[in-house]
Parts: C-alpha cells; structure tokens; sequence
C-alpha cells in the first residue's frame, strides 16, 4: 500500500490511480466474485454506465479492454447483483438498458449497493464503460460515485481533487475522494462558486468564466462573462467563435475551417505568449505552448511541421456549456470539485514532494487551506 493510501485511510478517504489518455480511465471491480473493469471517470456524468456482455459494443471490441475481461457485465454471474429497473435516460436519450444494484470497488472502497445502468440497446454505441463523478439527479436512478461514497460513510463530503504526473504531458494522474494532497500543489488554492443552473442546460461542473486575455490584454472582452463546463471527456478547450476569433487574429491566423480548430505554427510551443483564463478574482496564466499540439481529432493526414491549436471554437459541445475546458485544460492545474457547497478550487500542480494528504471535512469552507477569493489575484 502506498503513503498516500496510509494517510487516506486516516483521514477517511480514498485514492485511485488513472491513465490518463485524452480522458481519464481508471479500474475497478463488479460484483461477486468481483470482476475487473476499465472506465472512464467522467465529470459530465452522474452515473455508472456499463455495457452487457452480449451488447454490440462488446463484441466489436476485439480486445475487451473498454468491456472488462469478460465483454461487459453479466448480472447471472455475481451473487450480489439484484435487478431494479428497465430503461434509463444518458446524455438526454432513452436506453434500452436494465439497472442493477451491485458491489462496486474502487481502490480501497468498496460499495456493497451501487445502481450500474446496464446498455442492452443494438443501437447505441458507447465508446466505453462509464462512472460518473458529476452532480446526482434526484428525480432518477443515477448516483455518481463521490455521493454514493459520502452517503456510504466512507467519505465525509461530495467532494474530490485530482492532478495528472509530472510534465502535464504524463499518462498517469490520481483522483482523491474526500481530501486534498497539499504536496501536490503550489499555494494559494483558490476558490470559486460553481454556477448551479444555466438556462436550457442541465446542472454540471461549471463556473463562470468572465474573461481569456492574452498578456493581461482582452482580444474580445465583450461575450464574458460566460458559463464554462470541465469536461475531461474533451480533448480540446472550445469557446465560441466570437473569443475564438479575435484570439486567433493576434497570431495572425482568419482563416477558422469548420471543424472549428486551426491550425498553428509548431514553434508556438516555446512562445512567451501567456493566455489568461479568468474566473472572476482568479486569473490563471498559461503559456500558449500548452495548447499547441501535434495532432488533432479531426484531421486524418498529419504533414511535418504541421501543429494545431488545443483551443477551438465551440461547435460541437453548446449542449454542455458556452466554453467547454477539456483535458488539456485540466491536466494543467491541481483541481478541487466540492459538489456539496458547489464550488471549484485550482492551484498550480507541484511537480514533487511527499504526500501531506488533508480531509476535505462537510459544511461550509470545508476544502483545507482553499481561500474564498474576493480580490483580484493571480495564480
């Protein structure tokens, strides 16, 4: 067991590691006898959505590796599974699906009731198995996994932070549930409500963002402020056209194609250039290097010298927020999401240092060492 699992354990609290890809994978165990699964740890979530074993998602995967060892979930062969419900609801859309409670585990916890949404409809692709981390919806029979561990007693708050390895270009990152690993990130941590309700979108990690400057300069003031999603399902950071314009036009790039996302001269990386994310007090600079990248999601032919913008215009993901940061966002700073008291903390990430784990405790302010931010400040 790692130090950091030894605290964990006393301040009432788990770990877990992630591969982290464009998103954030983790493996867990279902059922009993327990069996192993891999799956995608979503913020926009609020629930476990599993493929059946005999679904045609698993069957196409030739390797399993997204359905688990044995294709998908097989209800007939754990002893703790108990059927409750036909049909669910994902991503606004009726499932042919069934839903059962079984026992989840999760690196050191383990849920002996957990509802996991069983995908049986030949029509519905998902691309992998997924567990939510987002907010519960009351009126049905989602629970995400902090607030199932917070109902469990495992944790004492819906609450997690979470930092990807050294570099921001590692594949490997850990999720904290109920704590915080101050050694993992520079001080000050700062804070910011989350915006609970945004008109026509359903509630979801979301703050609002009131400007993206360039050197402190705004190319496009006017659209802020605007609601902005974390989505690590996302590989890009998107904003819609009227920011995304004018901050293209500073380097000299009009030509935007329809994908929304253009391309970059490759010596961007090491430009001095400091792109600004502002969360009202908060101001997080980021070198424009970390959003130049080699490859793209839509484009299938890459040329030599040939880079693309890690920021793109929002034409794909209004339904989930007016910005939308995705993983090359995220895998910057230290994040913290207490669901319970809707709000959002970032810190610069620490690249070392020894594990000094704090539990996030309920109530108020409850985020050790976070400050409420109310000046300007710059992290």
């Amino acid at each position: 067991m790692s130090p950091a699992e030894n605290n964990l354990e006393k301040v009432n609290g788990i770990s877990e590691s992630f591969l982290y890809e464009t998103s954030f994978y983790a493996n867990i165990t279902v059922g009993t006898p327990p069996r192993p699964m891999r799956v995608l740890l979503s913020l926009w979530h609020n629930a476990c959505y599993l493929d059946a074993l005999d679904s045609r998602d698993c069957f196409l995967q030739m390797s399993h590796k997204d359905c688990g060892p044995d294709g998908g979930y097989n209800a007939s062969k754990s002893s703790s599974s108990r059927f409750t419900a036909s049909g669910f609801t994902l991503d606004d859309e009726d499932i042919s699906g069934k839903v059962f409670n079984d026992t989840l585990t999760i690196g050191d916890a383990t849920l002996d009731t957990f509802p996991l949404h069983v995908i049986t409809d030949p029509n519905h692709i998902v691309l992998s198995n997924t567990l939510g981390l987002g907010y519960t919806d009351s009126n049905s029979s989602s629970l995400s996994l902090p607030r199932a561990l917070a109902d469990a007693g495992i944790i004492n708050s819906t609450a997690f932070s979470f930092w990807t390895g050294p570099g921001g270009y590692s594949y490997n990152g850990t999720i904290l549930f109920g704590g915080v690993n101050k050694a993992k990130y520079v001080d000050p941590l700062h804070t910011v409500p989350m915006v609970p309700d945004v008109d026509g979108l359903r509630k979801a990690l979301r703050a609002n963002m009131t400007n993206l400057s360039i050197m402190g300069v705004s190319p496009s003031p006017d659209p802020f402020p605007l609601d902005a999603a974390f989505d690590n399902q996302a590989s890009l950071t998107y904003v819609p056209e009227a920011v995304a314009r004018p901050l293209f036009k500073h380097f000299n790039i009009t030509d935007i194609p329809n994908t929304g996302q253009v391309k970059v001269p490759c010596d961007m990386v090491s430009s001095n250039t400091t792109l600004i994310f502002e969360f009202g007090s908060v101001k997080l600079p980021i070198p424009v290097g970390y959003f130049v990248r080699g490859d793209s999601p839509y484009e299938y032919e890459y040329y030599q010298d040939t880079c693309f913008s890690g920021i793109a215009v929002n034409k794909h993901y209004q339904h989930k927020g007016s910005i939308v940061l995705g993983t090359n966002f995220m895998r910057i700073v230290y994040m913290v999401f207490d669901l319970d008291n809707d709000e959002v903390s970032f810190a610069w990430r620490n690249e070392s240092g020894p594990d000094n784990i704090l539990e996030i405790t309920s109530g108020k302010g409850s985020v050790p060492g976070a400050t409420i931010s109310t000046q300007a400040c710059m992290i």
